[in-house]
């Protein structure tokens, strides 16, 4: 009995040493040699139980993780109680290397010890299970910004179930997926394939090295039913297969030397660009909105890298973008990028104006040259009246250059002051008398308790908001309109004020909303225009239609 307790002891000493002489994390693999592209298989160990993940920064550099799972494990035994954390990984390595190294990995402050791995020479990329998977791309070096086409190729000679594949792993570019799982049948040599493809348009962002990393894909073979070998997936037991591709390289280049260096860089496959008026027999008018659309459509690039076209500014010719859409459409052979916008083109004086041509820089990476697209120049033959206060400025300058060629032929005569003198006083004597008699009729209106005439005080209302369309003040127009309404009112012409009311609510909308300047001029151009009809005093007089109904 005692020699009994003394082994059970010696044993349980033992058991007891070995648990403590562990390192509290460690790593281990299920085999050491890397063949026929099956995975790794790495566990990570930790002695205790934790919340905490292990820092796998480090291993992802190096190795595509196909898989992860995560385990706890509490047991008793010989009155010892311990647990267990676990994560078991299935990895595969980046790369050609005849060796390569899983690195210390950290969890809390404890580290594993590195692991190192050897390729078989038998190694090789299309397995004994009838799965091939192709990863190509369409050149090996590309200009930055451009557009790379990566293809991947998937053919399945044996039915397979819980495939999936890997989406390519790339730093410092953006992805944008052209093909996702188009499927096909093929028979080759006598065998038919399930052929799976994908592809992916790439933009790289980085001037080096471009690694995209290597896509793997992981399935379970799927069994007949009778065969002996039970269903397969979960039920089945089915044999897992895996295929992984080779890890690609490639050059980023730099922007052309002989590209512009004051121009955004544009590499693109192709690009045109269309324009068109919304009226092809546009005439055009003072004070009447053009509207001149464009549409880019480019090959090889994304619609946010199309460039915008901003407005010129011109003298007598007020333009405002509109924003239109861009679009993005996936093709075989890669993206086509397309934008639409407009350019509305208000003249405000007649003649003709010219709007300048502008050139749009890019490169084609098909021809690798430097090439240009030209948006035409346009020559507008703009018709209408002269604005009042354009006129009045144009007249004005007339008549001072006409002045000053009369001043150059006319000899210069020497008034003598006594003249100058008798010419003042008698001005200022002619001004004091009318200002006498205009006070002396006001004082007499004013003592007698009449009023001007009815029409005269609508004329002068009316006139007061003609005047401030004229200047262009909305605020001071809005001002006068809101008196003509109320007088409107107290003489009962209750429809012309209502459509006064309309006009008030129109410039309201314009002057206190979002609108922009142009909108504000075309508003009180549209007022002047239809208040000079209340200068008529018949009630079935109607002001015009509101620029914008609500």
């Amino acid at each position: 009995m005692i020699d009994a307790l003394n082994v059970w002891l010696v044993l349980a000493l033992t058991s007891i040493a070995s648990f403590g002489a562990r390192e509290p994390f460690s790593a281990f693999v299920n085999k050491t040699v890397i063949e026929n592209d099956e995975p790794i298989t790495l566990t990570l160990e930790y002695l205790g139980q934790t919340d905490e993940e292990p820092d796998l920064a480090g291993l992802e550099k190096l190795f595509t993780i196909v898989s992860r799972q995560t385990s706890s494990q509490s047991s008793f035994m010989n009155g010892n109680f311990s647990q267990k954390t676990s994560w078991i990984l299935q990895i595969f390595p980046h790369g050609n290397e005849k060796t390569v190294t899983i690195p210390a990995i950290k969890l809390k402050s404890d580290w594993s010890t590195p692991i190192t791995l050897t390729r078989s020479s038998n190694s090789k990329r299309v397995n004994d299970d009838g799965v091939m998977l192709t990863v190509t791309v369409d050149k090996k070096k590309v200009y930055v910004n451009a557009e790379l086409i990566l293809n991947i190729e998937l053919k399945l000679a044996v039915p397979v179930q819980n495939g999936s594949l890997s989406r390519p792993q790339i730093g410092d570019a953006i992805v944008e997926p052209l093909i996702e799982d188009g499927q096909s049948e093929l028979i080759e040599n006598g065998i038919r394939y399930t052929i799976i493809k994908r592809s992916y348009a790439i933009f790289p962002s980085k001037v080096g090295r471009l690694l995209i990393s290597p896509v793997v894909f992981k399935g379970v073979l799927a069994r007949e039913r009778g065969l002996g070998h039970g269903w397969p997936g979960f039920f089945g037991g089915g044999k897992q297969v895996f295929s992984r591709s080779e890890e690609i390289i490639v050059e980023v280049m730099d922007v052309p030397a002989s590209y512009p260096k004051d121009q955004a860089f544009l590499p693109l496959k192709s690009f045109i660009v269309v324009e068109s008026f919304n009226d092809p027999n546009q005439r055009f008018l003072v004070n009447k909105a053009i509207t001149r659309q464009f549409e880019m459509k480019a090959k090889g690039t994304l619609a946010s890298f199309l460039p915008v076209i901003l407005p010129p500014t011109i003298d007598n010719l007020q333009i405002y973008a509109e924003p239109g859409q861009k679009n993005n459409k996936n093709l075989e052979d890669g993206l086509e990028a397309s934008s639409q916008f407009a350019h509305v083109y208000m003249p405000t004086a007649p003649g003709q104006i010219v709007v300048p041509e502008q050139i749009i820089y890019w490169w084609d990476t098909q021809a690798d040259k430097l090439r240009t697209t030209v948006i035409r120049s346009l020559a507008l033959d703009v018709s209408g009246p002269m604005p009042k206060e354009l006129d009045g400025a144009v007249k004005k300058s007339e008549e001072n250059a006409h002045q000053s060629e009369t001043a150059l032929d006319v000899p210069s005569r020497r008034w003598s002051w006594p003249i100058i003198i008798a010419v003042v006083l008698s001005l200022l004597f002619i001004g004091l008398l009318v200002f006498l008699l205009v006070a002396w009729v006001r004082m007499r209106e004013f003592a007698s308790g009449k009023e001007l005439p009815l029409g005269q005080q609508r004329r002068q209302r009316i006139k007061n908001v003609i005047a401030a369309c004229a200047v262009g003040d909305g605020k001071l127009a809005l001002h006068h309109l809101a008196r003509l309404r109320l007088w409107l009112e107290q003489q009962g012409e209750k429809d012309h004020a209502a459509a006064v009311d309309l006009l008030i609510r129109e410039l309201e909308s314009v002057l206190f909303g979002h609108q922009n300047r142009m909108a504000v001029d075309i508003v009180l151009a549209h007022i002047k225009k239809g208040v000079k009809k209340l200068r008529a005093t018949s009630p079935k007089i109607k002001l015009l239609a509101p620029l914008y109904p609500n």
